[in-house]
Parts: structure tokens; C-alpha cells; sequence
């Protein structure tokens, strides 16, 4: 049996990387540990403490990103 991969061409990237950014903004990152939270919060981060959810603005994702 042969296997094949299908790569995403650059404009698919940058849609997968756009979704993505809106998702950890708008809809966000549950974190099941406290540890996170407060460390998210200070960089910039929107927190729910009691739901354990942080949203992640644009910028601070770049950010790691470019830094990652």
C-alpha cells in the first residue's frame, strides 16, 4: 500500500493561521490547571478564572510565535 501527503499551498497557510487566531481570541483556550491563567492574564490575555478559559488576543499569538 502506498501512502501520499498533500501539503498546504501558502494561501491555505495563511487561512488555517488566520482561523486559528481567531479561535484562541474569540472562542479561546480552556486550561484545566490554575498555573496558566494568571501568567495568560498579565501578558494580555481575557480570563475566566471560574470557566478555566483564556482568550488569547492576535497580537500576544504572534508574539509567541515569533518568538517560538
Amino acid at each position: 500500500m502506498r501512502y501520499g501527503a498533500t501539503f498546504l499551498d501558502g494561501a491555505e497557510r495563511d487561512q488555517v493561521h488566520e482561523a486559528s487566531l481567531r479561535i484562541l481570541a474569540e472562542t479561546g483556550v480552556r486550561f484545566h490547571g490554575a498555573r496558566a491563567l494568571p501568567l495568560l492574564a498579565d501578558a494580555g490575555a481575557r480570563v475566566d478564572e471560574e470557566a478555566g478559559v483564556a482568550r488569547i488576543p492576535r497580537e500576544l499569538g504572534e508574539g509567541a510565535l515569533a518568538t517560538a
